[in-house]
């Protein structure tokens, strides 16, 4: 490492009539903006899960959702299952809902069979039939429509986050107002 940092620094060449300052380097500009480090952080956008970031920042709804939904999206939602891995003794990891699976957020909001019956009315309603992903990225990017303008989408993306923050809602509702769940 040090044999490295010397190789560095013997290619550079001080200028001592410039004044010292920072220089962003991740962009053509050299300028720091909030989404270059963005982009820095999740990668270059090539399709698939990072398009699911900047597709999923393009919804408009409560704030309150979307915190939830991009929860969901990245995996850290306060699940049991995130608990458990986390060393948080629980008296037992399942799902609010169904009470038979560990409860982690592909399960309660994509496998539970109460998640499935609420995607599979607000489906119904929106006169739609769909094979869901269980993944929360494909899932979103699954639900918005193929080849509609980007205003379509991103109204179809605020439909996807609020029923997840409502099946959110759902599943605190049971575990901690003794809730009950009616599936049919």
């Amino acid at each position: 490492m040090e044999r490295q940092l010397l190789e560095v620094l013997q290619g550079l060449r001080l200028d001592l009539d410039m004044d010292d300052g920072w220089v962003w380097k991740d962009n053509e500009f050299s300028t720091y903006t909030v989404n270059s480090a963005y982009v820095l952080l999740r990668g270059k956008p090539e399709g698939g899960i990072n398009t699911g970031f900047v597709k999923f920042r393009k919804t408009k709804a409560l704030h309150s959702a979307q915190v939830t939904a991009w929860k969901v999206l990245v995996n850290k939602l306060a699940t049991k299952g995130n608990f458990v891995r986390r060393g948080v003794k629980l008296e037992n990891g399942l799902c609010s809902m169904c009470g038979v699976e560990e409860e982690s957020c592909r399960h309660l909001f994509f496998e539970c069979k109460i998640a499935w019956f609420v995607w599979s009315q607000c489906y119904a309603w929106l006169c739609l039939a769909s094979v869901d992903h269980s993944d929360a990225f494909f899932h979103f990017l699954q639900f918005r429509m193929c080849n509609a303008y980007e205003f379509v989408n991103a109204i179809w993306g605020t439909i996807w986050t609020a029923i997840i923050s409502e099946i959110w809602r759902l599943g605190n509702k049971v575990l901690f107002k003794g809730g009950m769940v009616d599936a049919s």
